[in-house]
């Protein structure tokens, strides 16, 4: 995960060498346990980085989520939709409630490239989804 977060202190990685599938996400980092079938997501926001872990046995969908600024009639004639994006966010939804990570937000991340992010959410949406419907058919069976 070295090259990934090279912006993120080296200690707080580190304490994460498990994670062997993982992506950054603007200022955060997404990564996977295969194994112990666990998410990480670690953000940088201010000098201090948080994390949060999340395991997979525990959620029972994920998605994409996009939020908007409120659009007037004919703003679409004139800009186009992802100039009104507020938020993407990738949500995880358990049997407790939903985490709800922040891929992408335009207040923060003046220069993200917002195609490239919006696929990069449903990518690991559709990796979390894939882990939830191996659970479901192994509990089937």
């Amino acid at each position: 995960m070295s090259t990934i977060a090279a912006s993120f202190n080296n200690s707080v990685i580190n304490t994460f060498p498990d994670f062997n599938i993982q992506d950054k996400l603007g200022n955060s980092i997404i990564a996977l346990n295969t194994e112990k079938k666990q998410l990480l997501f670690l953000t940088k926001k201010t000098q201090t980085p948080s994390w949060l872990t999340i395991d997979l046995n525990n959620l029972n969908r994920c998605s994409v989520t996009k939020e908007y600024h409120s659009i007037k009639a004919g703003d679409l004639k004139r800009n186009k939709l992802v100039r009104f994006l507020k938020n993407i966010f990738l949500t995880l939804h358990s049997r407790d409630r939903p985490v709800t990570l922040s891929v992408y937000n335009a207040q923060q991340d003046l220069n993200a490239d917002v195609r490239l992010l919006e696929s990069k959410a449903k990518k690991w949406q559709h990796i979390v989804s894939k882990f939830l419907k191996d659970k479901v058919h192994k509990n089937n069976m």
